[in-house]
């Protein structure tokens, strides 16, 4: 298990030093194709945290390298909403107008979502196991509010 938790990692690290370059070079449709998989990854690694909390006992080998992950792909988050990877891009995408017609606010909303993802992570590496349900609660919460503006609903 150690194993594939440093594997996470340092997939989530590749997949942050790469996004960057890829959406930059990727046609609309692959941009989206990333960030897809990029708040899918994140939705996983935050279901995996959450899980812990829930069980009580949160076992640090697991939420530690998925809070890794969640902060090192809030980050790339910022690569990957580039003008022309909305509707009119052809691609089914959730991803509201307001996001290039608005950016200032989308702007500050991902670094919402930078700062609660670090910190939980900060608290993960702290082994701080008490803090980690207020933590997730507020990065979730950075989330939905997120959602609620800049995204078409279920």
């Amino acid at each position: 298990m150690r194993k594939d938790l440093m594997a996470l990692g340092l997939a989530a690290t590749a997949f942050a030093c790469c996004t960057a370059i890829m959406a930059t070079a990727a046609t609309p449709a692959q941009t989206i194709s990333l960030r897809k998989g990029n708040f899918k990854e994140m939705g996983g690694s935050f279901k995996t945290v959450n899980d812990e909390i829930k069980s009580g006992s949160p076992n640090l080998a697991v939420v530690r390298p998925a809070a890794r992950d969640i902060a090192t792909r809030a980050r790339a988050t910022v690569n990957l909403f580039p003008r022309g990877t909305g509707t009119e891009a052809g691609v089914t995408t959730r991803a509201l107008p307001i996001i290039w017609t608005n950016a200032n606010q989308f702007v500050q909303a991902q670094r919402n979502l930078i700062s609660a993802a670090d910190a939980l992570n900060a608290v993960a590496v702290s082994g701080n196991t008490a803090a980690l349900p207020a933590a997730a609660k507020a990065l979730g919460a950075t989330c939905k509010s997120c959602h609620e503006q800049f995204r078409e609903s279920d």
